[in-house]
């Protein structure tokens, strides 16, 4: 509880020492594999202090979602025994990420209406869904006799063959335990002031981490990237 009352604290004192402060709510495109859109959305609290004329430096506090990603990891494994053998695949599909996120920049303006801001965001990823899907496939062989010490001497000898197949899936799996749990990348941004206190913006997010815990036959590299486009209201 003291730690949640400190960062409250913490956020209060800097609105209260920051020129400007809002929230800012939107819509992402992460880009998926093979380059496809996924859907996600965000939701922000952010301040700015004036450093210069036309300047700023610009801080937020948020959480980002990104969906659509459909990438995923096989495993296969085979067990052989003396009579049988078992062959059993899994496959488990990444869905969506949500990061909690805080980001830093720069921000410049000029008279007009426009406005840049190029920063860094670092991610804690607290959340992940998919789901996993499993097959199993035996082949058994089965010797039957009279006399198991002896079957030459058994005419009754036989051998009988089974083989069979199950599957199973699961839905809203996590995949925490597959996955990194931080990112970080670079941020850049586009403003257009609608009138005051309310402005539209489109940014673009680089990550820099494979989000995919490294293994010597991991799946490929999974990088988060989006293009959001939102709204900015300014508060204080």
């Amino acid at each position: 509880m003291k730690k949640y009352l400190t960062f409250i604290m913490l956020c209060i004192g800097l609105a209260a020492t920051a020129q400007t402060s809002g929230i800012r709510v939107g819509a992402a495109l992460p880009f998926t594999e093979s380059f496809r859109l996924g859907a996600g959305s965000s939701v922000e609290w952010w301040v700015n202090w004036p450093i210069g004329d036309y300047r700023q430096l610009h801080m937020a506090l948020g959480v980002q979602h990104y969906a659509g990603y459909q990438a995923g990891i096989i495993e296969h494994h085979n067990r052989f025994g003396p009579t049988e053998l078992i062959i059993s695949s899994s496959q488990l599909e990444l869905n969506a990420l949500t990061f909690a996120a805080l980001q830093a920049g720069y921000r410049w303006e000029n008279e007009s209406k426009w406005a840049w801001t190029l920063g860094v965001r670092v991610g804690y990823q607290f959340h992940s869904e998919g789901f996993t899907t499993s097959q199993q496939r035996w082949y058994s062989v089965r010797r039957n006799c009279r006399n198991p010490l002896f079957p030459e001497l058994d005419p009754g000898l036989e051998i009988k063959e089974f083989s069979g197949s199950s599957s199973s899936r699961g839905s809203n799996f996590t995949v925490n335990d597959h996955l990194r749990r931080y990112d970080a990348g670079f941020l850049v941004s586009i403003h257009y002031r609608i009138t005051e206190g309310l402005e539209a913006e489109a940014s673009y997010y680089q990550g820099s981490f494979n989000q995919w815990k490294s293994k010597p036959e991991g799946p490929p590299v999974l990088r988060v990237a989006a293009v959001s486009f939102g709204l900015s209201i300014r508060l204080f």
